[in-house]
């Protein structure tokens, strides 16, 4: 098969992986199909459980051989095995923070996973916790408490790990570079925050989260950021595509951000099969930019992590390092100016310049705290 014809398999799968009542197209698959390239497609993307799960809806005569299906099924169950274990942990340490008096907030993630047909099939992240600035320090002191040692710290949260366990503190939820979108979301917040929040069931225990259509919200501008950033991958838009069908949002204030929502929003409609009346301000005009970032979604992966050229070329030293990443991240911002000019460079001139800035500051003369934020 070609490329073209194996990246239509792919969404085929994940989109059949994604909703129980999807069934992926039999006529793409065959004798040519190229499993490989679909397998490390969705590796790429951190989606390979719902890849999997998409492909056991083929007839058997057109799912791969045995031996590869055991290969794909051993990575399989290390997801599983992964949401298992941040299951465990989340249902140990939001008690713990609210044991101490704190009201803890857990983002994406394992709240979201429970939407999911199978929530262990999400590819498991970090934990991120929503603290708020007051508690910020408190709840930094119990996770050690518990046992997760201190680690690096932005303006926005702190790292703590425990093993292979990793937790985030926020202080702050996200980026946006809009003020008076900022504005607004801060404003929703304190509307819900501390006492407002939803809760789903993790492990017998009511997890607290954001409610249903501010979460909307977050988990968009969240996924916008790093879009403009340095990359998302599907398995973030699948969040996305996942908590809008769970839900029924009718208008949001999204300023100017509202394109970059219409063409991502498309991409899910398009390539990930969400109901178009799932999704406010579906614009089918948007087919252009969708096509754009697509191409960006499928090169960047997972937060950008699997550019391999980036990744693979980028010398050591460390002002050669520097400006090998000033010259890839300028590449990829043109690709994102012809998407979406203004914000490209309100992120370009007003957020990105000065983080390296400040970043470089701490690396040579450790001045200054990294403000880089995840």
């Amino acid at each position: 098969m070609t490329k073209s014809q194996d990246e239509k398999a792919f969404f085929s799968l994940l989109r059949a992986g994604l909703w129980p009542n999807h069934q992926p197209d039999a006529d793409l698959f065959g004798e040519q199909t190229d499993w490989n390239e679909i397998f490390i497609l969705s590796m790429q993307q951190t989606v390979t459980g719902l890849v999997w799960d998409g492909m056991a809806k083929l007839p058997s005569e057109l799912q791969p051989p045995k031996a590869f299906k055991l290969k794909w099924y051993s990575y399989v169950l290390k997801i599983e095995q992964g949401n298992e274990q941040i299951n465990g942990s989340v249902a140990e340490i939001i008690p713990a923070y609210q044991q101490s008096g704190l009201h803890p907030v857990l983002l994406k993630g394992a709240g979201l996973a429970a939407l999911y047909p199978n929530p262990l099939h999400r590819c498991a992240g970090d934990m991120d916790i929503y603290v708020g600035e007051t508690d910020y320090d408190k709840a930094n002191r119990v996770a050690q408490s518990i046992g997760y040692k201190m680690g690096s710290e932005s303006t926005y949260h702190s790292h703590l790990d425990r093993g292979t366990m990793v937790v985030e503190n926020h202080r702050k939820m996200v980026a946006i570079f809009s003020k008076p979108l900022q504005k607004e979301f801060l404003r929703q917040l304190s509307a819900w925050y501390p006492s407002g929040a939803a809760s789903v069931q993790i492990n017998g225990v009511a997890i607290p989260v954001p409610p249903a259509q501010f979460n909307v919200l977050f988990v968009f501008l969240h996924m916008y950021k790093h879009f403009i950033q340095m990359g998302v991958g599907l398995r973030q838009l699948c969040d996305w595509a996942i908590l809008l069908n769970s839900t029924s949002v009718s208008s949001l204030e999204l300023g100017g951000c509202k394109k970059g929502w219409e063409y991502l929003g498309l991409f899910l409609v398009e390539y990930l099969g969400l109901d178009a009346e799932k999704l406010p301000y579906y614009n089918p005009a948007m087919r252009t930019e969708m096509e754009l970032a697509k191409e960006l979604i499928l090169k960047d992966g997972n937060f950008g992590f699997n550019d391999v050229e980036f990744h693979t070329k980028r010398p050591k030293s460390y002002w050669a390092g520097k400006l090998f990443s000033m010259r890839y991240q300028a590449n990829r911002w043109f690709k994102v100016l012809r998407i979406q000019p203004s914000q490209a460079m309100s992120f370009l001139l007003i957020y990105r310049i000065q983080l390296s800035i400040e970043q470089i500051v701490k690396d040579r003369f450790g001045k200054s705290k990294s403000r880089v934020s995840m």
